[in-house]
Parts: C-alpha cells; sequence; structure tokens
C-alpha cells in the first residue's frame, strides 16, 4: 500500500507530465506550494522542506520518486507506468490545486519569482541571491527529533541559525535511518552544520527503559544531575562553543523535560530554549 503522500506525488507527476512542466526543480516548487497554500499537511502527513541551495527543497520528494521508480510505478521521464495509474490519488481535490497551480505559473522561473517573494525564509540558502552578512547572536539551544522527518528537523536548524549540533547520545544509532550519526552528520554537512558526538553525556539505554511517569524521569534525572559534575571538561567545551556559535544539544525525545539534553542545558545555561 502507498502512503497518501506518495499517491499525490504520482498526481504531480501525471499532471506534470500531461503539461510538459516535469522538470524536477518545478516539481519540488509545486509540492512546496500544494503545502503552504492549499495545505495538504493538514489532511495527509505530507512532505517538509527546508532552505536549500535553490528554495524550498525536500530529501523525502526526491527519496520518493526514485522509490516509485524502482516500484515500476514510473518511467526514468517520471511518466506513469500502468501500475502508477492504478496507484494515484485521482482525487479532484487533489487534481485540481495541481493544475490551477500549473496553468498560474506555466514554468519554472515564474514560480520560482513567486516563491521567492512570498516565501523569502526559503531563501536564506538559495545560490540565486546575494545575502547580507547578519551576525547572528550565539546561545545554546536544545532539540528533539522524534516527531521531525529528516525535511523538517533541517529546517528547524536552519531558520534558528545553528552553527553547531551537539549529539548527546550514547549511543547514535536511530530507528529513523536519517538520524543515524553517520548520516546525520552527512545531511547537516551539506548544510554548512558542524556535528559533534558527545556519547559522555549521554544516558545508557538501559536505564532508559521503563520510563512511563514523570516520577520516573524525574529519578532519573536526579541520579544524573549528580554524575555531570564528572564531564567538567565536556561540558566546558560546550559551554565555551556557545559563547561564540549557536549551538543546539540533540537526543531523540520530543518532550525536553524527559530528556536528558535540558539537564544539560540548564546546567551550562539556565536560558537554553528548546527549537
Amino acid at each position: 500500500m502507498l502512503t497518501n503522500k506518495k499517491k499525490v506525488l504520482l498526481d504531480v507527476l501525471d499532471i506534470t507530465n500531461k503539461y510538459g512542466v516535469n522538470s524536477r526543480t518545478f516539481i519540488q516548487k509545486l509540492i512546496f506550494l500544494l503545502k503552504k497554500e492549499y495545505h495538504f499537511d493538514e489532511f495527509i502527513k505530507f512532505y517538509s522542506f527546508f532552505p536549500y541551495n535553490y528554495g524550498p527543497f525536500s530529501n523525502l520528494v526526491y527519496r520518493d520518486i526514485n522509490l516509485l521508480k524502482k516500484e515500476d510505478m514510473i518511467t526514468d521521464e517520471n511518466k506513469l507506468t500502468e501500475k502508477g495509474m492504478r496507484n494515484r490519488a485521482h482525487d479532484p481535490k487533489i487534481d485540481g490545486p495541481i493544475e490551477h497551480l500549473i496553468n498560474e505559473f506555466k514554468s519554472l522561473d515564474p514560480l520560482k519569482k513567486y516563491i521567492y517573494a512570498k516565501y523569502p525564509e526559503y531563501t536564506i540558502k538559495s545560490k540565486l541571491i546575494v545575502h547580507n552578512n547578519v551576525k547572528n547572536e550565539p546561545g545554546l539551544f536544545t532539540v528533539g527529533y522524534e516527531s521531525k522527518d529528516l525535511d523538517s528537523f533541517l529546517d528547524v536548524l536552519i531558520q534558528n541559525r545553528i552553527d553547531i549540533v551537539i549529539d548527546v547520545r550514547n549511543n547514535p544509532f536511530s530507528m529513523k535511518f536519517d538520524f543515524i550519526k553517520e548520516k546525520l552528520k552527512e545531511h547537516l554537512a551539506k548544510i554548512d552544520i558542524e556535528y559533534q558526538h558527545v556519547p559522555s553525556l549521554g544516558i545508557e539505554t538501559e536505564l532508559r527503559q521503563n520510563l512511563k511517569t514523570d516520577c520516573d524521569y524525574a529519578n532519573l534525572f536526579k541520579v544524573y544531575k549528580k554524575e555531570l559534575p564528572a564531564h567538567k571538561v565536556e561540558l566546558a567545551m560546550i559551554g565555551e562553543l556557545s559563547k561564540t556559535k549557536r549551538v543546539v544539544l540533540l537526543c531523540f525525545e520530543a518532550n525536553p523535560n524527559h530528556c536528558h539534553r535540558k539537564i544539560i542545558a540548564d546546567y551550562i545555561d539556565t536560558k537554553a530554549a528548546n527549537i
């Protein structure tokens, strides 16, 4: 069974092919507007975007196009096969906005110009415009990736002008493939964000088992807080970096109150915010 967003992607590929405007960049920008102006994410789990070299970009759109090829639903020219036609959404609520956007913009240049003017926050990494060198206020932040896909995670980092991600997981493995240490480091390098892993500040997996209540977390963190002074070198390093850079402590949990990254941040800087 295809996900709903892949079915929408099939619709986009089919309709853009019919109109002869099927460049991958056009497809990316069109899907971006389906999210921003037609709010597709309000009724299905949809694609996220982050600022990249040529405006809003989604790794997952590219990845899904390649998966659809492997599943024999589209050809190398992004044309739907018979199997793809059977699996596309065929929903007027979806096809209508796609056709409306294609008819309104017709080609990549006016579509790109519109997005750059209306959504400047997605152009801050673009190679197509000259950027003013704005000095960002240094500081310490925290972030959890539990509720984020790769693209929404990168968007949060870029919009908050993060310079360095410090991974405080004991074991930087994840069921979310993109957040495994080496993959994450690779993704961050592409957007000029430094990655550091400090496993000594992590909590062993065994100690995190069976945590169900706020009291369970409080008891764990009470012990963890007592052990933190033993890591003076690591803590001092993070503190020094945050005086000149925008540094974020990374772990899994969406709720910072259920994550040791907040204990670390509070120990170093009580003003540290979760992003």
